[in-house]
């Protein structure tokens, strides 16, 4: 969207910060420190959520394989380069970003795959 105001030239401001902006991986939605993503902090709360879970029901074991928590889901990410690009939607772009791969081409855009998968 492209705005003219000839008395204080906004056009080309905005259209200078809109090009060289980061955007969302997964949105494409203009990343600022407000809405990025904070992995650490959402691991925190989420443990928070799983330990009140935990308290209300009673441990159920499982046969097999263990299904890993959404708060080592999230410090994980945390660490992850090709994560750090992502807003703080929860309902659709940090949902993705758990099942979305975290593997980098060598061009060093971020593999847009699935989590398990195998070839890039």
């Amino acid at each position: 969207i492209l705005t003219a105001d000839l008395n204080q030239c906004k056009t080309i401001i905005t259209f200078k910060d809109t090009q060289t902006a980061k955007r969302c991986r997964f949105c494409q939605q203009k990343l600022t420190d407000k809405n990025r993503v904070n992995w650490i902090q959402l691991s925190e709360k989420e443990k928070e959520k799983e330990k009140q879970k935990e308290e209300q029901e009673e441990k159920k074991e499982e046969d097999g394989k263990k299904e890993k928590k959404l708060s080592e889901i999230y410090m994980e990410l945390s660490t992850v380069q090709t994560m750090i690009d992502v807003c703080n939607d929860e309902t659709f772009c940090v949902m993705n970003a758990t099942k979305c791969s975290r593997y980098c081409h060598p061009c060093g855009h971020p593999c847009n795959g699935t989590l398990d998968e195998v070839e890039h």
